[in-house]
């Protein structure tokens, strides 16, 4: 059972460089687990809280890593939380040399951008309206 599903599923994507399209494709989008997202912004926070165990004796560095530890630690927690939706996979095909540019799994952010690996033309990739 999907948690977001207006947007989990399959979508229609175009990619464009100034406004202009180039290419056109699909991809395939999933909701990620409450328990899973749980687990990740987890794992991040000890990770930072380990970091900032050891800093801590480290002449000098002790005075202001920890802290920074302790932030980074607790953002990267809500951001691994709060990151509820994930591309999977896609594919999409460049209008001008018609190579196919696969896309693979990534955080749900739109536009992000890919490269032709045939022409090197560099795209922003958004959701068709």
């Amino acid at each position: 059972m999907s948690e977001t599903p207006e947007k989990s599923g399959h979508f229609k994507v175009v990619a464009t460089v100034s406004e202009h399209p180039v290419a056109h494709g699909e991809i395939f989008m999933s909701a990620i687990p409450k328990s899973v997202r749980f687990q990740k912004g987890l794992r991040n926070l000890l990770m930072c809280f380990g970091a900032m165990c050891i800093v801590v004796f480290i002449p000098v560095v002790h005075l202001i890593a920890p802290f920074f530890f302790f932030c980074l630690g607790i953002f990267l927690f809500f951001n691994s939380y709060l990151d509820d939706v994930q591309i999977d996979h896609g594919e999409l095909v460049c209008d001008k040399c018609h190579s196919k540019i696969a896309v693979g799994k990534k955080p749900d952010l739109f536009p992000f951008w890919v490269d032709c690996p045939s022409c090197n033309v560099s795209m922003a990739v958004k959701k068709e309206s």
